[in-house]
């Protein structure tokens, strides 16, 4: 099972990829013709890769979790010193 899996993959990724020239009125003239590229313009797509733009968003939402990471021990800090050796106080801010 597993070595058909990876044959199947293999050769689905041993493919190229070809961008063909659609005709989308059904005439057959080249001036009907729109290729990948002007219907890429026509709706708004860039052309970024997309491992690009994950990687974009993966570093958002970790700057994201860093900002509340330094709050929460800003947080505990404050706790900590406000706690004045109350041992339940230091407890809960650790």
């Amino acid at each position: 099972m597993v070595l058909s899996m990876a044959l199947t993959l293999a050769f689905t990724l041993s493919l190229p990829a070809l961008a063909a020239t659609v005709d989308v009125w059904g005439g057959g003239s080249e001036n009907n013709s729109v290729t990948q590229d002007s219907i890429q313009g026509q709706i708004g797509l860039g052309d970024r890769d997309p491992r690009e733009i994950i990687a974009q968003v993966i570093n958002v939402i970790l700057g994201f979790l860093g900002i509340i990471a330094v709050v929460i021990i800003l947080l505990g800090g404050f706790k900590w010193m406000t706690a004045g050796g109350g041992e339940d106080k230091v407890a809960e801010a650790k």
